[in-house]
């Protein structure tokens, strides 16, 4: 039987294409009628929002998943060494993950993609051979339903991956949740392979979401377009404004719609009512200091192992084993993992 836990979800809420027009709307609307405003960020990724984002990601001011990858890129033997022998690689996202299946060809038996539409993954949905590896689409849905593995992985040591694109999105407490759920689903053998934004100076982090092309607002903007044709609202984008700053006090770079005018919109038949200047959440990008992410982790079961950052130190990706295995490996007076941390936390 296919692996099948409701807490396996949070791996893949990230971007979901089309959610049905029913709880779309139940969504949207919910989230307008909070102070202040806010829309999910999942609903950025449509199918044009996602190749803004493909643009965006291409930016020289955008550093995230450039040094992400090139992390991966130099580091890969190392981190082809701690994934280890024989290992599957879980990954969600876009799922394609080149850069770090190019370095850990010997060690990766096979790759999971999940994503919630298949558009995503070029349209596959049969068992192929990439790169010389077995590729299963696994798909995944949201937090209320539960996310499917193909059989056969259960045995095999897990490795799960996370891009920071993906866990930079969520507050504190659903981090640690999606952790937490990774732990799970990497069972005693396996581990988590994760992209951390690290702090660094307000103007690269406000830069990085402020680019002179406008690409990002462009991606911002997009929201209320996928509004319009799916919901049938009404929003003028001419009325509308991006914004992105950082937020020194939650330790994030936060992304806004700002109303230009007071103005009253309709969506799918529901009123909704904007003061000039009142703004709308999109969404948020948290970055860490190395201890405090040591302490998240620490907090949601799993330890951290290993660090590898750029040499501005922008970026890290780090793995993380489960606490609760480690610690019964050590009862049982098993062989001593090895610490490769580059490090001191």
């Amino acid at each position: 039987m296919p692996i099948n836990t409701s807490s396996s979800a949070w791996l893949w809420q990230g971007r979901e294409a089309s959610p049905e027009p029913q709880r779309l709307r139940d969504e949207v609307l919910s989230g307008l009628a909070k102070v202040p405003k806010a829309l999910p960020s999942k609903l950025l990724y449509d199918e044009r929002g996602s190749l803004l984002f493909d643009c965006l990601s291409t930016l020289p001011e955008y550093y995230p998943i450039r040094t992400e990858i090139e992390i991966l890129e130099q580091y890969k033997r190392e981190i082809a060494a701690v994934l280890g022998p024989d290992c599957v690689l879980i990954a969600n996202g876009n799922g394609d993950n080149r850069k770090l299946l190019s370095g850990c060809q010997e060690e990766v038996r096979s790759h999971i993609p999940i994503d919630e539409h298949l558009w995503m993954l070029g349209g596959r949905s049969q068992v192929t051979t990439r790169q010389g590896l077995r590729v299963v689409p696994g798909y995944g849905e949201d937090t209320r339903r539960r996310s499917r593995l193909p059989c056969g992985s259960e045995a095999e040591r897990r490795i799960i991956h996370l891009a920071g694109s993906t866990f930079g999105n969520l507050p504190p407490r659903e981090a640690r949740q999606l952790l937490e759920a990774a732990e799970e689903l990497g069972g005693p053998k396996g581990g988590i392979l994760i992209g951390v934004d690290l702090k660094k100076d307000v103007k690269t982090l406000e830069q990085a979401y402020n680019d002179r092309l406008g690409i990002t607002a462009a991606f911002n903007l997009n929201i209320l377009e996928r509004l319009n044709r799916e919901l049938d609202a009404d929003f003028n984008l001419r009325w509308f404004q991006h914004r992105a700053f950082y937020d020194s006090k939650h330790g994030r770079t936060e992304m806004q719609l700002v109303s230009l005018r007071d103005q009253d919109v309709c969506i799918d038949g529901a009123g909704i009512s904007l003061r000039a200047y009142e703004t709308i959440q999109t969404a948020y990008y948290y970055q860490y200091a190395l201890p405090d992410f040591a302490r998240l982790a620490k907090a949601s079961g799993v330890e951290v192992r290993s660090v590898w950052m750029d040499e501005q130190r922008l970026f890290s990706v780090q793995y993380l084993a489960s606490a609760r295995w480690l610690k019964a490996r050590q009862l049982r007076g098993s062989a001593r993992f090895d610490q490769t941390t580059k490090v001191e936390l």
